[in-house]
């Protein structure tokens, strides 16, 4: 059992930690290029989203998306899932190369447990992050709902007529006929509430400001991690030195 897990460590959560962590700084640039190519409005320029937000309500209607948002989320969410799971391959990496349990020599399993507490704040910070994603268009669509758009509908109308004759030249003959009539009904133009239509374009820049926000973050605290697992490395790769560990593992520097 003891060289099962072993040979798992060393073929699968350290290479795979190590592939994270030599590729760390490629993903800090493609979280930072994500930001400044899908939020074209920085955080001190919200008034600017707003004006845009709204002229485009007024352009192609409340029903449609935003077009901002909607070009922003996807790969906002592949990033930060993206990021989770970059987490979950340095906690298993972190927690299978915990030493077995002795007096004395125990800093570098602080060092361990202590990014390892980290990480697991992080990874649930990135959670919440995703878990307000489908809340924003449950939101939006308890808005629009109330606006009081026009709606309409189809009502058909479907008639048959039924004659019979007898004893002629042809002999007995039946005749039926069926007339279906489609008609589109839209209700007339109503009145919609300027104040709602505020709160629309109020909950769209509340949620652009959040998620780039929150992609600020998520690119602060990857880099945060890679910084500490830079630094830490030797003692949460083998937290009692090269020689108190049970097997050598391959640097990355």
């Amino acid at each position: 059992m003891k060289n099962t897990i072993n040979t798992f460590k060393a073929s699968k959560t350290t290479d795979a930690a190590l592939t994270v962590l030599n590729n760390g700084v490629s993903t800090l640039e493609s979280l930072e290029e994500l930001l400044n190519d899908k939020f074209p409005f920085e955080a001190h320029q919200l008034s600017a989203a707003s004006k845009a937000f709204e002229d485009e309500i007024s352009t192609k209607g409340a029903e449609e998306a935003n077009s901002t948002l909607e070009n922003a989320i996807p790969p906002t969410r592949d990033a930060i899932a993206l990021g989770i799971a970059h987490i979950q391959t340095l906690e298993a990496w972190i927690t299978l190369s915990i030493p077995p349990v002795e007096d004395g020599n125990n800093f570098g399993v602080s060092i361990q447990l202590d990014v390892a507490k980290f990480l697991d704040e992080k990874r649930k910070e990135f959670g919440k992050i995703l878990d307000s994603i489908p809340a924003y268009y449950g939101s939006r669509a308890d808005v629009v709902d109330k606006l009081n758009l026009p709606s309409g509908s189809t009502s058909v109308t479907t008639t048959k007529t039924k004659s019979e004759t007898s004893g002629g030249k042809d002999g007995d003959e039946a005749k039926t006929s069926t007339t279906v009539v489609e008609e589109d009904k839209e209700s007339g133009p109503k009145k919609q509430s300027m104040q709602r239509l505020r709160q629309l374009v109020a909950l769209d820049v509340q949620f652009y400001n959040n998620l780039r926000s929150s992609l600020v973050s998520v690119t602060d605290g990857y880099a945060t991690i890679m910084d500490n697992c830079e630094k830490n490395y030797d003692k949460l790769a083998q937290p009692k030195g090269s020689s108190g560990g049970r097997h050598n593992m391959m640097s990355m520097f």
